[in-house]
């Protein structure tokens, strides 16, 4: 619950909204995560980085979390699985979001 808290929020079309989309300004920011990962976490390639890497969305809207998980095509590329969502309501207790996004996580390929 805690990494929900410190996540980002970011109202549709707002400033904020457009200058985390701003597509040099991604891609910088994309290769210093990149950078950042290999050297606190000890891989030394990308290839070994992501090879095992799982990935998906959560979204927070009205109370509700959308947990997406992803299949993984490429490298460094995920396609959505939309038929594998989980929804949580906020109320559900930490044990209850943290079962729902250890299922979410079972469902990335």
């Amino acid at each position: 619950m805690q990494a929900l808290a410190n996540s980002r929020t970011f109202v549709y079309d707002s400033l904020e909204d457009q200058d985390f989309f701003d597509t040099e300004k991604f891609r910088q920011r994309y290769e210093d995560w990149v950078a950042n990962l290999c050297g606190n976490l000890g891989y030394k390639t990308r290839r070994a980085l992501f090879k095992n890497m799982m990935s998906g969305d959560i979204w927070l809207h009205n109370g509700c979390l959308k947990i997406s998980p992803s299949r993984h095509v490429k490298l460094e590329a995920w396609d959505a699985i939309d038929a594998d969502d989980v929804i949580l309501s906020l109320d559900n207790s930490p044990e209850k979001i943290g079962s729902g996004l250890r299922l979410a996580l079972s469902r990335c390929r």
